[in-house]
């Protein structure tokens, strides 16, 4: 958006009320020094992109079980037809509109885990988000999240840069006092001034900040350092290679993958994508707002792993939701709330293929008449950050109380 031009002047009301927002906005991304500093074993140089699909994904659209004759029988309108899967196995293929994660299937570079998520029995999304988030039972109790306590265990000095959140606000996995960036994208990150002050603003704050007791001056100094560096990533990212779909997830991804080939040292970003809690009218395979999503979703991803190039042999990308959906459709073309879903880790260090334990859809085999959780998603993040990203020696400060079982995924 152009920028209005600045007046001659800058009265001392108009840069009070510029730098009182400036300070409002530096506080609403929650940013001071950080502390922590990166162990002997940690992976400075890798980034752990961690992708929440909040509303509940509905696994069973995306990863289809079409070897069971009763998939048609419980979605005998949203169902996808035979004919039209892309198939993968015997038993599961993708629905047409995940083609674009084919060839990273094919390759080796894709794990798809079904019947996974939480162990809590809880069809709340408040209460599963927290809880996925928390990496415990008990996410409302918990005051750190899973991917906060994996960065503070990490123990090195601060990378500025070092976790950043696409979103409305931080996630709870990023809880804890790391001084995490979260912004909307990378164009929202900046003060909130009048006009055409916001140079003259950010300059002015510098100078009022210079020489000032660290404890007022640090916070203040950390925000705008911060806006600086992510206005530099943005203004040098320049046009992709390739080309990213329109909306919010491709655009929050694009950015993360100019921010790793900025080598500045990323090492988490999260991403909130909502829009899947898609209880009426989900559509057919090639219309309505199932098949709209998963094209978000695996156009995102396919365009996201493009841009990185050799840069995703040091990236790893963790695909989640708070629960999955029931597994016969609704009298309204929807799914309600369920339990076990489809967790997706894309990388090239991953060891991709099909992953879990599959137990069918006849009634002894559904969880009152959802997919059963029979692989906790602890054992898959677990598994990653032990494996991918330097915290096997403290994987128990990242998920405490929790005993592993490996999927061999990555």
């Amino acid at each position: 958006m152009p920028t209005a031009t600045a007046p001659a002047t800058m009265t001392r009301r108009t840069f009070a009320k510029s730098a009182c927002a400036g300070v409002v906005a530096a506080a609403a991304t929650r940013l001071w020094t950080p502390t922590a500093a990166f162990a002997a074993d940690g992976q400075a140089d890798r980034t752990l992109v961690v992708v929440f699909l909040r509303g509940g994904m509905d696994g069973l659209s995306a990863l289809i079980p079409f070897g069971d004759p009763l998939y048609t029988t419980l979605r005998p309108t949203i169902g996808v037809p035979a004919d039209q899967i892309i198939r993968l196995d015997a038993t599961f293929g993708l629905h047409p509109a995940m083609a674009p994660l084919h060839d990273l299937y094919r390759d080796g570079h894709l794990a798809l885990v079904h019947s996974s998520g939480s162990v809590v029995d809880s069809r709340s999304h408040f209460e599963q988000q927290a809880t996925m988030e928390a990496g415990t039972t008990d996410g409302v109790a918990e005051t750190t999240g899973w991917l906060a306590r994996h960065l503070a265990a990490t123990g090195v000095t601060a990378v500025p840069l070092h976790a950043m959140a696409w979103g409305n606000a931080t996630p709870a996995s990023l809880r804890g006092d790391l001084g995490a960036l979260s912004m909307r994208n990378m164009g929202s990150f900046n003060l909130a001034t009048f006009g055409g002050l916001r140079d003259r603003t950010r300059t002015a704050m510098r100078t009022l900040y210079s020489g000032t007791d660290e404890t007022l001056s640090g916070p203040g100094l950390a925000a705008l350092d911060a806006i600086d560096r992510v206005r530099g990533i943005r203004d040098g990212m320049g046009e992709p290679a390739v080309t990213y779909p329109k909306g919010g997830l491709a655009t929050s991804l694009r950015e993360i993958a100019g921010t790793i080939k900025a080598d500045v040292g990323l090492s988490a970003a999260t991403v909130d994508a909502g829009g899947w809690d898609i209880h009426a009218g989900a559509g057919d395979i090639s219309s309505g707002p199932q098949a709209q999503r998963l094209a978000d979703l695996a156009g995102s991803l396919r365009a996201f792993a493009d841009d990185l190039g050799s840069w995703m042999a040091r990236t790893t990308v963790v695909v989640m939701s708070e629960f999955g959906r029931r597994a016969a459709q609704n009298a309204s073309g929807g799914t309600d709330h369920g339990r076990g879903n489809l967790m997706i880790v894309l990388g090239q260090g991953v060891r991709g293929g099909i992953h879990g334990d599959w137990r069918g859809l006849d009634d002894g085999a559904l969880d009152r008449g959802d997919i059963p959780v029979t692989t906790d998603y602890r054992n898959i993040v677990g598994e990653v950050v032990a494996s991918r990203h330097g915290a096997a020696s403290y994987l128990d400060q990242v998920f405490p109380q929790h005993t592993f079982t490996f999927r061999q995924v990555a």
